[in-house]
């Protein structure tokens, strides 16, 4: 097994676009590899996502809950939503928590980034927390249902290990937020 500094770059010989969705697109690329191969590769492109986790000082978190087609059930979350063409990360996180919750924040934090995958999907989430929170009237985009609730975070890590949390995303928004409160690095 070579180390990654004994490995060249993967070249891109060609990129071409064959799909455009409003979710992603797709691509089929033509790769020269580190020993020299050429591959063939197809990648799903979406854009940057932001997640949030609301706060309060009680160490009370909000999720959110809604039907998921794709899943076939009620899923409960944390609050997520895309980043707009052009559109600031903070400034799409901050949107998307105030139109899908009513929540406003006072005092965020970006905490980490995730990819969707290491393989066939190019997707980067961005995760925050906020806190010093006001309530509000949501005004969620047509067809969301979004059900709103306030749980203790240590409640949450129990859904979490329940498998309540399907989306990968939250749940790994949950245990790192859960583990860097818990090392006082937020």
């Amino acid at each position: 097994m070579q180390n990654r500094t004994q490995l060249k770059d993967w070249i891109v010989i060609k990129e071409e676009k064959t799909l455009k969705t409003q979710l992603f697109d797709l691509y089929d690329q033509t790769l020269q590899g580190h020993n020299g191969e050429i591959r063939n590769y197809t990648v799903v492109k979406r854009r940057p996502t932001v997640s949030v986790i609301p706060i309060t000082e009680k160490k009370e978190i909000y999720i959110v809950g809604q039907e998921r087609y794709l899943l076939e059930k009620f899923c409960w979350e944390v609050m997520a939503g895309f980043v707009e063409e052009g559109e600031d990360i903070l400034e799409a996180a901050k949107r998307e928590l105030k139109e899908e919750t009513g929540i406003e924040g006072k005092s965020w934090k970006k905490f980490a980034e995730l990819e969707m995958s290491a393989t066939a999907i190019k997707g980067t989430s961005h995760l925050f927390v906020v806190s010093d929170l006001t309530l509000g009237k949501a005004t969620p985009d047509e067809g969301e249902y979004i059900i709103l609730k306030k749980v203790p975070l240590k409640k949450a890590l129990d859904m979490v290990l329940k498998g309540q949390f399907p989306s990968a995303v939250s749940t790994a928004a949950i245990l790192l937020l859960d583990k860097m409160i818990e090392e006082n690095k937020l």
